[in-house]
């Protein structure tokens, strides 16, 4: 009888240790990263002009007014959470005007659609181009981000990363 309640035991908790492994190797999937923002350089004055050839956003990537941004490949496009079938999706959207001009605010914000009914938490991500890579912009939590137009705003990329509380 000791023997069969050790057993349990046992098995018990290699079960709850396979759950939580689990539950780690998904974590990835609540997290959902938005398109990448950059201002195109055919709208920026000419203030930006003495850009590098490699500061050159990629061609398209550039936001009117009112319109989802375009990605990178597989980046924005909708993922499913695991086990619901539910697609998520977050897209940003800037109030840029036609000409942006050094000391402008681009005002960046964000449509969430597939999170409905869960608690996320925002983290707006820079790249500027130095070698860093994607890095947190401190105290952009929330689903909004501005950043004022200038020689070196003009040549970053822009992304937001949206986690699921749950």
């Amino acid at each position: 009888m000791k023997i069969l309640k050790k057993l349990i035991v046992i098995a018990a908790m290699a079960a709850l240790l396979i759950c939580l492994a689990m539950a780690c190797a998904s974590a990835d999937e609540r997290i959902y990263t938005s398109p990448v923002f950059k201002l195109p350089k055919d709208r920026v004055e000419q203030f930006a002009e003495s850009l590098p050839e490699d500061a050159e956003p990629d061609e398209g990537t550039g936001l009117e007014q009112g319109t989802p941004a375009e990605g990178e490949p597989d980046e924005g496009e909708p993922m499913a959470e695991a086990g619901t079938g539910t697609e998520r999706r977050v897209r940003v959207f800037s109030t840029q005007k036609d000409v942006v001009s050094e000391g402008d605010f681009i005002y960046l914000t964000s449509s969430l659609e597939g999170f409905e009914g869960v608690d996320v938490t925002f983290q707006w991500q820079v790249d500027r181009k130095d070698g860093k890579g994607w890095v947190d912009v401190e105290g952009a939590t929330r689903s909004k981000h501005s950043f004022v137009a200038n020689k070196e705003t003009v040549r970053y990329s822009w992304r937001l990363v949206v986690n699921v509380d749950e």
